[in-house]
C-alpha cells in the first residue's frame, strides 16, 4: 500500500506563494473603428516587437463582418492607427526579419500584408479546394522565412507563403488529412505544430489533438489526438499554443478542464488542472512565468504559474474572452462580444518552489493499440524511489507529500535508487483515448519530494 511505503519518509518542506492580484485597468474602445454598418468586435490579438505596439484584428459577427487591424500603443493605451484589410480577419504573425505582418481574412479566404507604417501592401488570395467561397483561413504563424495558413474548411491543408514575396510556396505547404485547424506555433527542433479538430462521421462529437509537421524533411507529420468525444454537444477541439519556462503549453475547447505541456512532437508530456475552463487563447507575460488563457464561452481569463505549473486564479466579465497579448508589463485581452480591448495591470511573477525531486521517464507518451510502453523512476543512489498512478489530474496531498495526479492514489510498485515498469498497450478499442497519470515519489533519506508528472494519451 501507497500509506505503509511511504509513512517512513513523510517529512516534506512545503513552500507557500504569495499571489498579487491582477488589477482591471481599463478598457480600449474599437467602436466605430473599420466598416461603419458593421459592429468592431475584435478576435486576435498580437504584439509586434519591431514597432513595439499591439494588433488586434476587428472581424465584425458573422452575420455582418469587419474588415480592419487596429494598431494600439500600449504606452498610452490608445488606437494609434487602423488598416482595411479582409472581411473577417482572425489571426496574425509578424516576420522578425522585416516588421511587416500578415493578417488571415476569413470569410475573404485571403491574406493581407502590411509593413511596418501601417500601409497593406498586398493581398494573396488562397486556394478554395471545396468551392465553398474560401478555405476560412485561421491561425497563421512565421517560421523561417514563410508564413503558415492553416485553414478551417475541413480540407485539412495548411498553406505555405514566401514572406519575401508574399506568393504561394506549394512545395512548403502540407495536409493534415481533413481536419480543422486552429492556432499554430513552432518549436526549437524545426516542426510546426498546429492544433487540430476532426469532426465523427455523423457530427455529433469530434477529436482535438496536434499535428506536428517536420519543415526540414518534410515528414509526413503526425497527428496524436488528446480528446475525443462522441456525444452531441460536446465537440473537443484543441485551439492554441504558448511557449513559457521552456516549455510549450496547449489548450481545447472541450478538453475536459485540461490545459497540456506539449512535447516538441506534438506529443503529451503533463496535464494541468484548469478549474473547469476551456482555453481558446493563449499567452505568456514577457518575463516568462505567467500564462493567460482566454475562455471564450465562459467569458474569462484564467491564470497559470507556468513555473509550477498550476492553476492561480481567474478573472470573469460580461463578454467573450477570445485571444491575449502581454505587452509593457500589461495583460491585453480581445472581448469578442463588446467592441473593446481589456487591459489588466498588476500582474503577479512567479519563481520555482523546488518541489520535484528525481526523474520520471516515459518512453512513449501516446502509444497506440499494441504498443510497448515503459516507465522510469531514477531517485537518489541507495534510497526508495515509488510510482504512483491515478486516473485524473487533481493535485492530493498524501502523508504530507504533494502530488499533482489524484486523488486517488494506486502504487505501481517501489524499488532502490531506480524503478522501471514495462507495459504492453492491449489490443481494445475502448482504451482509445483513455489517459493515464502518473508521478514518482523520491527519498534522498530524510524528505520525500515527487517528480514532475506524466500523462500517457492512448491512441
Amino acid at each position: 500500500m501507497i500509506k505503509s511505503v511511504l509513512s517512513c519518509f513523510a517529512a516534506v518542506i512545503l513552500i507557500g506563494v504569495s499571489v498579487s492580484a491582477q488589477n482591471f485597468k481599463q478598457e480600449i474602445s474599437l467602436s466605430g473603428l473599420g466598416d461603419q454598418s458593421a459592429t468592431a468586435r475584435p478576435f486576435g490579438i498580437a504584439y509586434n516587437p519591431a514597432t513595439q505596439l499591439v494588433y488586434v484584428s476587428i472581424a465584425g459577427s458573422f452575420g455582418a463582418n469587419n474588415n480592419a487591424v487596429a494598431v494600439i500603443d500600449p504606452s498610452s493605451d490608445t488606437v494609434v492607427a487602423t488598416m482595411l484589410v479582409g472581411l473577417y480577419p482572425e489571426d496574425i504573425a509578424f516576420d522578425p526579419a522585416t516588421g511587416s505582418g500578415a493578417v488571415t481574412n476569413s470569410t475573404s479566404g485571403s491574406i493581407s500584408f502590411f509593413n511596418m507604417s501601417h500601409m497593406v501592401t498586398s493581398t494573396l488570395q488562397l486556394p478554395d479546394p471545396f468551392g465553398i467561397g474560401s478555405c476560412y483561413p485561421f491561425g497563421i504563424t512565421h517560421v523561417n522565412g514563410y508564413y503558415y495558413v492553416g485553414t478551417v474548411d475541413g480540407s485539412g491543408e495548411v498553406y505555405a507563403i514566401d514572406a519575401a514575396t508574399n506568393t504561394l510556396a506549394p512545395s512548403m505547404g502540407f495536409s493534415t488529412n481533413y481536419r480543422s485547424l486552429g492556432r499554430m506555433t513552432s518549436t526549437a527542433n524545426g516542426s510546426l505544430l498546429a492544433t487540430t479538430t476532426a469532426y465523427n462521421a455523423t457530427w455529433s462529437g469530434a477529436t482535438g489533438g496536434v499535428f506536428a509537421y517536420d519543415l526540414a524533411s518534410a515528414s509526413a507529420g503526425r497527428q496524436t489526438n488528446f480528446l475525443s468525444q462522441d456525444n452531441l454537444g460536446t465537440y473537443p477541439s484543441a485551439s492554441d499554443f504558448t511557449f513559457a519556462n521552456g516549455n510549450m503549453f496547449m489548450a481545447g475547447i472541450d478538453f475536459d478542464g485540461l490545459l497540456y505541456v506539449v512535447n516538441e512532437d506534438g506529443t503529451p508530456a503533463r496535464a494541468i488542472p484548469t478549474n473547469g475552463h476551456s482555453g481558446y487563447g493563449l499567452a505568456t507575460s514577457e518575463e516568462g512565468s505567467l500564462i493567460a488563457m482566454c475562455d471564450l464561452s465562459a467569458g474569462a481569463v484564467v491564470f497559470f504559474d507556468a513555473i509550477n505549473e498550476e492553476y492561480v486564479s481567474e478573472v470573469g466579465f460580461s463578454g467573450m474572452a477570445n485571444d491575449a497579448v502581454f505587452a509593457n508589463g500589461k495583460l491585453y485581452v480581445t472581448d469578442q462580444s463588446n467592441e473593446r480591448v481589456m487591459v489588466y495591470d498588476q500582474l503577479p511573477t512567479f519563481t520555482d518552489r523546488n518541489e520535484h525531486d528525481g526523474t520520471l521517464i516515459l518512453n512513449n507518451s501516446a502509444p497506440s493499440l499494441g504498443d510497448a510502453v515503459g516507465v522510469t523512476v531514477l531517485g537518489n543512489v541507495g534510497h526508495p524511489v515509488w510510482l504512483v498512478g491515478a486516473s485524473t489530474a487533481g493535485a492530493t496531498t498524501f502523508n504530507g507529500i504533494n502530488f499533482a495526479i489524484g486523488p486517488n492514489l494506486f502504487s505501481y510498485g517501489t524499488n532502490s535508487t531506480t524503478f522501471y515498469m514495462g507495459r504492453n498497450v492491449p489490443n481494445n478499442l475502448a482504451l482509445s483515448g483513455r489517459h493515464f497519470y502518473m508521478q514518482g515519489a523520491v527519498s534522498d533519506g530524510s524528505v520525500i519530494r515527487t517528480t514532475q508528472p506524466a500523462v500517457l494519451i492512448i491512441q
